[in-house]
């Protein structure tokens, strides 16, 4: 949430976009858990196994009542949010959006089913586009490609993004499950 906060901070209610692959999967496990040994689920890991609980609970905490999405795309779970983002961003130009990917690793009794980007997690990244505040003259493209090789998919989306947008590159291609992503600097 302090991510999300910090966003926020000084600018109009943002609409939030929260995407994850594996969501708040240890939570419910915890529930399967409990049920299974016949005790009482945890009141609190029952509220927050819901996907976008965080986020309705920071829209509560914070009065925002804009509204807020929540998806899981599997890998391309980083670009459907930022696409998701930018939809509403072209919705209201006006109103900021908070897009956050949020992802841990797979519990530990999902072992067959972890995949190697899992030792870069657990990983939170919270981006603020649109808005008034915005920096004039430049603005990111995402472009979904069809995939044309056979390279495997990208460790971590989030972590390329970030690298494209800290350098100083026109360009990246970021190679996804279902497409690639193309980022480019587009000025005007």
């Amino acid at each position: 949430m302090n991510a999300i906060a910090a966003c926020a901070g000084g600018s109009p209610a943002p609409r939030y976009v929260l995407s994850t692959r594996h969501g708040e999967l240890s939570r419910a496990l915890n529930i399967l858990k409990d049920i299974e040994s016949e005790t009482l689920p945890s009141p609190t890991d029952f509220s927050m196994a819901i996907h976008h609980a965080l986020l309705g609970l920071l829209s509560i905490h914070s009065d925002n009542r804009m509204g807020h999405t929540a998806l899981s795309a599997g890998w391309d779970s980083f670009a459907a949010g930022m696409l998701e983002a930018a939809m509403c961003v072209a919705e209201r130009p006006d109103q900021p959006v908070i897009v956050v990917y949020a992802d841990e690793p797979l519990p530990a009794e999902y072992n067959a089913f972890r995949e190697a980007d899992d030792a870069s997690l657990p990983l939170i990244v919270a981006l603020t586009i649109g808005g008034p505040n915005g920096a004039p003259g430049e603005d990111i493209a995402l472009q979904p490609a069809t995939r044309t090789t056979g390279e495997a998919p990208s460790a971590t989306m989030a972590t390329d993004f970030l690298r494209f947008f800290l350098s100083n590159a026109s360009s990246a291609r970021v190679v996804g499950r279902r497409s690639d992503w193309i980022w480019r600097r587009v000025s005007f």
